[in-house]
């Protein structure tokens, strides 16, 4: 593969808030490159795909090498960010590493290895990264029978399979074939 180096881009940290995450295709020692990123937030997001972007903005903490991307995949990687459902950041840009993945345009482990270091969140839809009325959090794939049985026990599930978040005091359930939580109205 080629003549272009896809990207993971770390903003720096604002408190306490989990990093903002985005994928950046350039040119090998291009100063500029393409952004592709989800941005807002508490449920609100919108995908943004920015062109002629500096690579080493000031926003940006840490950049990681995925790998080698070639040209004429761009619109495959385009095409990835625009079906992939809008969440947070750091569980979209995993997902889009996954459907990349699945198309042999990233290295294998490539999505299993990010998605370990997403950090959990409040706002996390992936059932997996979320902060439970605790206050403790998971952190991996492997922990998420651990946080679905806290949230069993410690916030009450019912017959249904619906669970009581106190955070944000509604019932929520976990749809498996969407890969996000439902919540009551």
């Amino acid at each position: 593969m080629g003549n272009m180096e896809l990207w993971l881009a770390f903003g720096k940290r604002r408190g306490t808030d989990p990093r903002h995450w985005m994928l950046i295709l350039r040119e090998p020692a291009g100063i500029n490159g393409t952004w592709y990123h989800v941005t807002g937030g508490k449920g609100v997001y919108e995908l943004e795909i920015l062109s002629g972007k500096r690579f080493r903005s000031h926003g940006i903490s840490e950049h990681h090498f995925i790998c080698q991307f070639d040209e004429k995949d761009r619109n495959k990687l385009k095409a990835s960010c625009q079906s992939t459902p809008l969440t947070r950041c750091q569980e979209w840009t995993t997902a889009v590493l996954g459907s990349l993945e699945k198309k042999g345009l990233v290295p294998k482990g490539t999505h299993s290895h990010w998605f370990d270091q997403i950090e959990p969140s409040e706002w996390s839809t992936d059932g997996v990264h979320g902060i439970d009325k605790g206050g403790s959090a998971s952190g991996s794939q492997s922990s998420k029978s651990s946080i679905l049985r806290t949230q069993k026990t410690a916030c009450g599930q019912s017959s249904n399979g619906w669970v009581w978040d106190a955070s944000h005091r509604r019932y929520r359930h976990y749809d498996e074939g969407r890969r996000q939580w439902i919540w009551a109205k």
